[in-house]
Formats: C-alpha cells, structure tokens, sequence
C-alpha cells in the first residue's frame, strides 16, 4: 500500500459501504462479515468482496389451527 494508513482508510470505507448496502437491501446479517480486500492501486478503483451469513427467511404458516393453552397460577 502506498500509505501507512491506506489499510485503516479502506478498512473503513468498506465496513460502511457494507452497511449501507445491508440497510438498502433488508438483508439481516447472521454474523460479523469478512472482507476480502483486491489489490489497491493508487489512483485507480479499489474492489472487495464480503462474505457473510445471513438469517434464513422463515415463513410459518397454520398458525391460526395450532391451539395453544395458557396456564393460570392460583
């Protein structure tokens, strides 16, 4: 890197576009990403990649039939 502090910049710059692009999407991470950094070049475009789980969509459905019980404490 051509910088002493290219590496925090662009630490940075990715963790905030990554959130910036999870709200946009509605995306519900499941954990703490892993950036993957390309080859950074002054003066050129700087690319990345994120790996990162997220929660699985769930949809429950019956739930209107399922009876449920609610004890009562004397």
């Amino acid at each position: 890197m051509a910088h002493p502090f290219a590496r925090n910049v662009l630490g940075d710059l990715m963790s905030r576009h990554f959130v910036d692009a999870i709200i946009k999407e509605k995306i519900n991470p499941a954990g703490a990403p892993n950036y993957v950094p390309g080859e950074y070049k002054l003066g050129e475009d700087f690319t990345y990649a994120v790996e990162f789980e997220v929660y699985p969509e769930v949809a429950l459905q019956g739930l209107e039939t399922i009876e449920v019980e609610k004890p009562v404490l004397k």
